[in-house]
């Protein structure tokens, strides 16, 4: 669920990373040298079988649907933090000038 760099993986990410596992696990278990023959039917059950495997496992991941209110959250504060400017160094120095001593 996580990047190299600990952050979120988008769902484009996630369904990308997903494809591959499938793929992976499909070319190796088709592979095997009991299947150089013609497909079969059960040849065909098994890589769907596998399918339906990864995605149930998907499906069960999170114990509650997943919530990604607070990052979205914490997001939204960095980008009001990054768009907040300090006031240049002559403002706070005009600032110092005009406050009595």
């Amino acid at each position: 669920m996580l990047t190299s760099t600990g952050r979120l993986l988008t769902r484009d990410q996630y369904a990308t990373r997903v494809n591959i596992y499938v793929t992976n696990q499909i070319t190796t278990s088709s592979s095997s040298p009991a299947e150089a023959g013609p497909p079969s039917g059960q040849t065909l059950y098994d890589k769907l079988e596998n399918i339906f495997y990864i995605e149930h496992e998907i499906n069960h991941l999170f114990e509650v649907p997943p919530n990604f209110y607070k990052y979205i959250e914490a997001n939204e504060t960095l980008i009001k933090i990054q768009r907040h400017q300090l006031p240049p160094e002559d403002w706070w120095q005009a600032i110092l000038e005009i406050l009595p001593r």
